[in-house]
């Protein structure tokens, strides 16, 4: 799911600019098989936005972990909604992974919610995030050489593999995704889908193999700051949703 309960300026995703938006289980099951057949991950991450929002979380997580596409299959969340799920869903993950911000308040406790996971075997990990860093420019990279340095320093790409499928495609960016024309609002935005390899590609072990080789940035590396933006103390923003990346962009 692509849409969240918080606000959070400089949000990666993108998540304060998009509609509600619920995935698919049966689009998510054929694309995890697609993958499965092609590669085997360390962790796969179920999130969004904010997955727990999602009626239907459990049966993803069912999906990811009967595939045996990663040795841990994790739900990454912001906690607001641990006081409102059914806990059964953690039976098929490895790892709750919760981001907790400064302003945002948890409703249960850690060590409560350590007490909930222990019957499912799930781990939990809680990550303190006092800081955003900077996502997007206000306007589009004109300079090709600067636009190779982002992608070359990027961590999402690199060193944090930070990679997604959705939709039919597979990204090597997260961020990919949501650089699409209509976050933009300005005409301007990059078309996401030549970032992406198809999922039903017939030969995709070696199309994946070369996309995922090849050094040459992504079309959204254009709308992009990669992980060389400054830092800033997190915030929300106001309850109404900015109209584009580059109003997003002026927040901060």
């Amino acid at each position: 799911m692509e849409h969240c309960n918080l606000t959070c300026d400089g949000c990666d995703h993108g998540s304060p600019l998009l509609r509600k938006k619920f995935a698919n289980p049966r689009d998510f099951a054929r694309s995890v098989s697609q993958l499965a057949r092609v590669m085997f991950v360390d962790r796969l991450k179920l999130l969004g936005g904010e997955p727990l929002l999602h009626p239907e979380i459990g049966e993803f997580a069912r999906i990811a972990r009967e595939s045996g596409i990663a040795r841990e299959v994790q739900i990454w969340s912001n906690g607001t909604s641990l006081d409102r799920i059914n806990y059964s869903i953690f039976a098929y993950v490895d790892r709750l992974v919760i981001s907790r911000y400064p302003s945002v308040a948890i409703p249960v406790g850690e060590e409560d919610l350590r007490s909930k996971l222990e019957p499912y075997k799930c781990a939990l990990a809680v990550r303190e995030i006092a800081e955003f860093i900077r996502c997007y420019p206000l306007a589009p990279h004109q300079d090709n050489q600067q636009i190779a340095e982002i992608f070359r320093s990027c961590k999402n790409t690199g060193e944090w593999s930070c990679h997604s499928f959705q939709d039919g495609y597979y990204f090597k960016c997260s961020r990919a995704h949501f650089l699409r024309y209509r976050a933009f609002g300005d005409g301007q935005g990059n078309d996401v889908y030549k970032d992406g390899v198809r999922l039903d590609d017939p030969d995709l072990r070696r199309t994946l193999a070369s996309y995922l080789a090849s050094t040459v940035p992504l079309g959204a590396c254009a709308w992009c700051l990669g992980t060389s933006g400054e830092s800033y103390p997190h915030r929300l923003s106001p309850r109404q949703p900015a109209r584009s990346l580059r109003e997003l962009a002026l927040r901060h």
